[in-house]
């Protein structure tokens, strides 16, 4: 079996007969007077090897940095979810969405508009309260102020 491959090289090496490798050999030998290497040869291959391994490293280094940021925007994308219900939920308050409420308060609990829309904000502060489990956004002082001004007999 010889050493070498065909495809790495064309010479082949089974039709060489022992004199003619030991010829060859001799030759290599006789060349080792001649091909003397430089000085700073050591210094090259040693730099070369540091810069290999720093770009190896640096490869691997990038390559974590990837796979960590796939995971975390994997793993992030729930939260996003989550975030963004509950920005619906409790930061957006919709104009029209409490107009048409102080337009039902007005005809159910027969007050004037502004009030109905005083009515309306509260009544969606206190939905939004309850989604965050507060007791209420009221004011502690404010604890015997009627919501309604029907309930302290005013109008």
């Amino acid at each position: 079996m010889n050493r070498f491959s065909d495809r790495d090289h064309d010479f082949e090496w089974d039709r060489l007969s022992n004199e003619s490798v030991l010829a060859i050999e001799a030759q290599i030998r006789a060349a080792r007077k001649y091909v003397i290497p430089s000085d700073n040869l050591r210094p090259k291959v040693i730099e070369a090897a540091k810069e290999y391994s720093s770009d190896a490293k640096g490869d691997f280094r990038l390559g974590m940095i990837v796979f960590a940021s796939a995971i975390l925007l994997i793993l992030s994308m729930p939260i996003a979810n989550r975030l963004q219900a509950w920005h619906q939920d409790f930061l957006v308050l919709n104009s029209t969405e409490v107009q048409k409420r102080a337009l039902e308060i007005c005809s159910e609990k027969g007050v004037g508009s502004e009030w109905a829309i005083v009515e309306a904000f509260n009544e969606r502060r206190n939905e939004q309260a309850a989604k965050l489990g507060v007791s209420g956004m009221r004011h502690p002082a404010d604890k015997n102020v009627p919501t309604n001004p029907l309930q302290s007999g005013k109008r």
